[in-house]
């Protein structure tokens, strides 16, 4: 292991910051986690301004929490094989992130919660 004493940061930084393969946003992890984290409340929210039962809403959070899992497992890893990893964060940034996040926003009923459900798939974790 390297003594602290002897890495340089802004070196390690300006060295990984060129690298255009490097994935620029190390804390997306965090806020990930903590998106993930308020999703649930969101889901019963959203749930609950449309009517649906209790029994409904904890089997849409059970689906967003099984999408969420499977998500990288199934499609994040199946696409490693053909993109690389820095198109696949732009691709779906631009997909889940403002595609869905529009939907989210706009569509009213179950369209808007499905999408709000269907944004866990391109979480990039």
């Amino acid at each position: 292991m390297i003594p602290i004493s002897k890495v340089d940061f802004k070196n390690t930084m300006r060295r990984l910051l060129r690298n255009r393969n490097f994935v620029k946003a190390p804390s997306l992890k965090v806020l990930l986690w903590q998106h993930r984290s308020w999703f649930d409340c969101y889901i019963y929210q959203y749930a609950d301004v449309l009517g649906i039962s209790n029994a409904e809403r904890l089997m849409l959070a059970i689906a967003a929490l099984l999408v969420f899992l499977a998500g990288p497992l199934g499609l994040h890893i199946s696409l490693l094989r053909f993109i690389q990893p820095s198109k696949i964060v732009n691709y779906f940034s631009i997909l889940g992130n403002f595609v869905l996040l529009l939907g989210q926003s706009f569509l009213p009923g179950m369209t808007g919660l499905y999408s709000l459900v269907g944004d866990l798939i391109f979480a990039i974790r």
